[in-house]
């Protein structure tokens, strides 16, 4: 028999993006949910080192989840929803 160990977060509880700089390990906290939109990082704040080039497909990706958060999450907001909307994540053993 095998035993797993989830992690559950509704939709609504995410907070922030967390992007860590593989050269220094600085991490940048990107909010969800911010009254200004701004550009994504594109250098890392600590090294100076490029971390989410302007032409790379991960940059475009993370854009368009950006986006579809902010829709999802102002809908949810404004409209409720007759299902909740939940993450499941991996629960790393001890």
């Amino acid at each position: 028999m095998t035993l797993e160990s989830r992690i559950v977060a509704d939709v609504t509880d995410l907070l922030a993006l967390r992007f860590e700089c593989q050269q220094c390990h600085g991490v940048i906290s990107w909010p969800l949910k911010s009254e200004r939109k701004r550009a994504l990082p594109k250098r890392c704040p600590s090294c100076d080192e490029w971390i989410l080039l302007e032409s790379s497909p991960v940059r475009a990706g993370l854009t368009q989840v950006l986006e579809g958060m902010d829709l999802l999450l102002d809908s949810l907001s404004d409209e409720g929803c007759p299902v909740a909307i939940r993450l499941e994540l991996p629960h790393p053993a001890p």
